[in-house]
C-alpha cells in the first residue's frame, strides 16, 4: 500500500520569521543556521547550533531528535527525541525562537481533514468536544409552542430563539500568544467567558464575543457582542461574513487581532502591523508601505 502524502507545516510564532508558514511535504527537515538546512536561522543567533534539530518521518509519525549544543525544548520541556503532535511548539535552544507543528494527510492535493493516526492532539491544545460534533437540535425542537391567550388572561409569547448552528467536520486552528489549539469541528466560540471554546483574556472581549463557522459558501464569523465590535479589514461584521483568506480581523478598536489565512488557519498578528482603513487585508508597517505579515514559503 502506497504510503499517503503528508504536508508539515511550520508556522514561526516567535523569532526573526516571526509570522512565517513553511511548508514541507520531505520525510526529512533540518532546522539550524547552516545555510543548507530546510529551516535556516541568521548566523547571528549563535545560541543555535549549525545543525540544531532534525525532524524525520518514520509511517505516519515525525520525530524530533536534538542535536544541539544548547538543547531544544518542544512545548517549554527540553527534549532529546520525541514524536512530534499537532499544535506543538519547538523551542530552539532556550528563549530562543519558537515554530509550531503542524502535520496534515493530503488526498488529491488537498487537506483529508484528518490527522495523520498516530499523530494524536497533545493535551494543552484540545480539540473541540465531542458534543461540539455532534449535530445540533432540529429546528422544530427548538420552536416554542404557542399559547392561546385565555379571555380572562393574556401570556406574554417568549421571543423565538435562534436557530443553532449545526456543528461541521472540519479543521480549525486558531494561534494566539504562544497558544495554538486545534478543532476538529466548527462552529467555535471566541470570547473571555469559561464556556467558550477558545478563550481570550484580554479587557476588549466580551465573554461571548465572536463565532467562527463553516458552511457551503465557506469560512464565516459573526460578532455576538450586539456592539458591533467585531471589523474585517476596517468593516463591521453581521450576522454572517465569508472570511477570505488574507482577511484582517479586529475583535475591538483596540484589538485582539488576526489574520485568515485561509485553509482553516487563524494567527493572531500584533497591533502595530494593522490599518483598519486597509480593505485588501494587507497592512501598513510605520513607513506607510503594505506589507504582508504571514506569508507561505516552500
Amino acid at each position: 500500500m502506497k504510503a499517503p502524502v503528508i504536508k508539515v507545516e511550520m508556522i514561526h510564532i516567535d523569532g526573526p520569521s516571526k509570522g512565517a508558514i513553511q511548508e514541507f511535504f520531505e520525510d526529512f527537515i533540518s532546522i539550524g543556521r547552516h545555510p543548507d538546512c530546510h529551516i535556516t536561522f541568521p548566523p547571528s543567533l549563535t545560541t543555535i547550533s549549525r545543525h540544531h534539530v532534525e525532524i524525520r518521518r518514520e509511517g505516519n509519525r515525525f520525530i524530533a531528535t536534538d542535536k544541539s549544543t544548547n538543547g531544544t525544548l518542544v512545548n517549554g520541556k527540553p527534549i532529546e527525541e520525541v514524536v512530534l503532535r499537532n499544535g506543538d511548539v519547538l523551542t530552539i535552544a532556550e528563549n530562543g525562537p519558537k515554530v509550531s507543528f503542524i502535520a496534515t494527510i493530503m488526498q488529491d492535493g488537498t487537506p483529508s481533514h484528518e490527522p495523520p493516526a498516530d499523530l494524536s492532539q497533545p493535551d494543552v491544545l484540545p480539540e473541540a468536544s465531542a458534543a461540539q460534533a455532534k449535530p445540533g437540535p432540529s429546528p422544530e425542537s427548538i420552536v416554542e409552542q404557542v399559547i392561546e391567550p385565555s379571555r380572562s388572561q393574556e401570556k406574554p409569547q417568549p421571543p423565538p430563539q435562534p436557530t443553532p448552528l449545526q456543528a461541521v467536520s472540519t479543521p480549525f486552528i486558531i494561534q494566539f500568544g504562544p497558544v495554538i489549539k486545534s478543532y476538529s469541528a466548527l462552529p467555535v466560540t471566541l470570547g473571555s467567558g469559561p464556556d467558550c471554546d477558545f478563550t481570550l483574556s484580554h479587557p476588549a472581549v466580551q465573554p461571548r464575543h465572536a463565532q467562527i463557522f463553516h458552511s457551503e459558501n465557506g469560512y464565516s464569523i459573526k460578532d455576538l457582542t450586539d456592539r458591533g465590535l467585531v471589523t474585517i479589514n476596517g468593516k463591521p461584521v453581521g450576522t454572517e461574513t465569508l472570511l477570505p483568506p488574507d482577511t484582517c480581523i479586529a475583535l475591538s478598536p483596540g484589538g485582539p487581532f488576526f489574520q485568515f489565512l485561509g485553509e482553516g488557519r487563524l494567527a493572531e498578528i500584533e497591533a502595530s502591523e494593522t490599518s483598519p482603513n486597509q480593505e485588501s487585508g494587507q497592512t501598513k508597517d510605520g513607513s506607510g508601505k503594505s506589507f504582508w505579515p504571514f506569508k507561505k514559503n516552500r
